[in-house]
């Protein structure tokens, strides 16, 4: 008997299989194009004519060439990789190294244009200073900001030369080892936190919002501190509530951080439950503000005693619909005048809906901006048609013919036939 399920995956399948272009593996058909290129280059040249700088239509097979190499001695490449590359004819695992003379003239190149880089930046910081320097800068016709994040990870793991070291060593603030003053709601951050590393950079963050919470709750209490995810408490431009809401889920999962908890628990009044106690006093305000003006009346923005009340009404809906709620609080809310559950989560988006907008998109403009273009309520294409490749690869397989039907365990299949499209 065949399942209803299976039956529309198969036509799933089918219609993408149709579409102009398709390809189960995108990475595999690109590595196979950019092989025929290298055989039809190398049917004329002889392989020293392939340099670092060679490009053929368009394509910089001479980058992709020591790239494999690269990936080679690093024995990071597959076996199906070699087996191809070594079918071009006159392909060596070995690249070519440039004659002395070569090498240095090479090298006074990329120094004379480190010189011009680092001026430049220079001139940049003179007129708008670090904070205005993005990872998305671009200044003087010169992309300034990806440029630095680049410098600058490779000056932390000291893969530079001596030289150009010290010239970013004379950089004003360029020794910064880690910038606390950063403005978290700034995106994209500060480039000089993009070269530290990643347990610096943590550390750093965590003393300023532990700074800013100790201050916060001396000031004005516990009570005024909103947690969340929506209409939290933010302290010059820290969004501390989040970050409370966060190390208490941390917690609950135990993988907070052990002088992270020591930390917190010093703050007079900290608790990792507070639910318990501020339930009955959501209560009792949410009740107060329905029985003065309805529930129009709870809206975005209207906290009481440090709680946004339209965000924690929304959060107990969501729990009730997840069957996460605790079965004592559902009488309690039920019990308020007007109260409702909502609607249940919105059902997922017909897959014939969104195929239909993926094959629209793919006969008017190709594969390209798939990733732009608007889906059916709100649904990104690219991600949609990446999903379908990583649950129904596995029922296709590569062989001499294209692709066929591949065997399958039950308990992979019936997996499969229980997924939702979406």
């Amino acid at each position: 008997m065949v399942r209803s399920g299976d039956v529309a995956k198969e036509r799933i399948l089918t219609a993408l299989e149709a579409l102009p272009g398709w390809s189960w593996d995108p990475l595999q058909q690109r590595f196979r194009a950019h092989v025929d290129l290298a055989k039809k280059y190398l049917r004329e040249h002889s392989w020293r004519d392939v340099e670092h700088s060679t490009v053929v239509d368009g394509f910089a097979l001479g980058h992709w060439v020591r790239h494999c190499c690269q990936r080679y001695r690093k024995e990071r490449c597959p076996a199906e990789w070699i087996s191809a590359l070594e079918s071009i004819p006159g392909w060596k695992w070995t690249w070519h190294r440039l004659p002395a003379a070569a090498r240095a003239a090479r090298f006074r190149r990329v120094k004379q244009r480190f010189r011009e880089r680092v001026a430049l930046l220079r001139h940049f910081l003179a007129g708008h200073g670090w904070r205005a320097l993005r990872s998305t800068t671009r200044y003087a016709g010169v992309n300034l900001g990806p440029w630095v994040v680049k410098i600058r990870r490779r000056y932390n793991r000291g893969a530079l030369p001596t030289c150009l070291s010290r010239l970013l060593d004379k950089v004003p603030g360029w020794r910064l080892e880690v910038p606390l003053e950063i403005d978290p709601s700034r995106r994209p951050q500060d480039v000089r936190a993009l070269g530290v590393r990643p347990e610096s950079r943590y550390a750093a963050r965590r003393i300023q919002y532990l700074t800013r919470l100790r201050a916060f709750v001396a000031e004005h209490g516990w009570s005024a501190l909103v947690t969340g995810t929506a209409g939290v408490t933010v302290s010059d431009g820290w969004p501390i509530g989040r970050w409370v809401f966060y190390c208490r889920s941390q917690y609950r999962r135990h993988t907070i951080p052990p002088d992270l908890q020591e930390a917190l628990e010093a703050i007079p009044g900290w608790t990792w439950d507070p639910w318990p106690y501020e339930f009955p006093e959501v209560i009792r305000s949410l009740r107060a503000v329905v029985r003065r003006g309805g529930w129009k009346a709870v809206r975005p923005g209207v906290v009481r005693d440090g709680v946004d009340l339209h965000a924690w009404v929304l959060a107990r809906r969501q729990e009730y619909h997840r069957k996460k709620l605790h079965g004592d609080r559902i009488p309690i809310l039920e019990s308020l005048p007007g109260w409702s559950w909502g609607d249940p989560p919105r059902r997922p988006v017909d897959p014939e809906v969104v195929l239909a907008a993926v094959r629209e998109h793919v006969e008017r403009h190709g594969w390209q901006g798939l990733k732009e273009a608007p889906g059916p309520r709100g649904t990104r294409l690219d991600s949609w048609v990446t999903d379908r490749r990583l649950m129904y690869r596995p029922l296709r397989k590569f062989d001499d013919g294209g692709m066929r039907e591949a065997h399958v365990d039950h308990a992979f299949h019936s997996r499969l036939t229980q997924t939702r499209f979406s």
